[in-house]
């Protein structure tokens, strides 16, 4: 595939000036939209990238196949050549909660376009298994697969205050309507994949410096999962945030971007 057939694929869009690259991951249920307002405070002092995940936001949907995006690594392959082709040198990836896995299963695939990593809200896996407390029963997540099956738009009521975490109507309202943008069918493929994922053994194979941002309550991720991460990445800082939620860039953008600006200027 050529550079500007990937450019068009995944919708990348680039601003900003000056520092970086540093490249912002949607996770689940969202697009790049997610990250705007980080992204234009980024963007005064670094160039920017975002991009769609393939089945989501702006990205070519026609390009989507069940049997290509069967797994995570697909994703994480997505944005190495993303990576390629925008040929704006090793970036500072940011990414938030599946897409932070993606990031570092990239950095793995392809370390040489990789600067540093910024996890936001990532669990390596969701279901519990022995002493790893990653969330969810095995129950729970046929649970919330049956239900995303056979409903769809009820899931999606349900699923979007658990997330949001906080009395945020905007925030509720935007991940409402991105996730209703996306067809059912790549939904519950991508949330099947993410659900039932298990990439703990593979963070030991990270070589960046990784920083983990983790909120003090979040019912997708709790905090075990990213103090797992912690002590499975070598090169790793962890870092609590102030607030409750899944999505903290969201419904807590000015505390995220301080958090970021902060981190980007030791990687600066």
């Amino acid at each position: 595939m050529t550079s500007d057939a990937v450019l068009r694929r995944n919708h990348v869009t680039f601003s900003g000036a000056g520092l970086g690259p540093v490249l912002f991951l949607h996770g689940f249920g969202t697009d790049q939209s997610a990250w705007s307002q980080q992204s234009a405070a980024i963007g005064r002092n670094h160039c920017v990238i975002r991009y769609d995940h393939v089945g989501c936001g702006r990205s070519d949907f026609s390009v989507y196949s069940p049997d290509r995006y069967n797994s995570l690594f697909a994703y994480a392959q997505d944005l190495v050549e993303v990576c390629a082709a925008s040929g704006a040198g090793p970036v500072i990836a940011v990414g938030h909660s599946v897409s932070g896995i993606i990031a570092a299963l990239a950095s793995m695939l392809a370390p040489e376009f990789f600067r540093a990593l910024i996890l936001l809200g990532a669990s390596p896996r969701y279901v519990n298994d022995g002493g790893y407390e990653g969330g969810f029963s095995r129950a729970d997540v046929d649970g919330i697969l049956e239900m995303a099956s056979s409903d769809f738009s009820a899931w999606i009521a349900g699923f979007v205050p658990a997330m949001i975490g906080v009395e945020d109507r905007a925030s509720e309202r935007y991940l409402n309507d991105t996730l209703r943008q996306m067809r059912p069918d790549i939904a519950l493929s991508f949330l099947r994949v993410m659900l039932y994922c298990d990439h703990r053994q593979d963070m030991a194979g990270i070589r960046h410096p990784t920083w983990i941002l983790q909120t003090q309550a979040d019912r997708a991720v709790p905090r075990s999962a990213a103090r797992f991460l912690h002590e499975a990445i070598r090169e790793s800082r962890y870092r609590e945030l102030p607030t409750t939620g899944h999505l903290p860039h969201l419904t807590a953008p000015d505390l995220v971007t301080g958090a970021l600006e902060e981190i980007l200027s030791t990687v600066s």
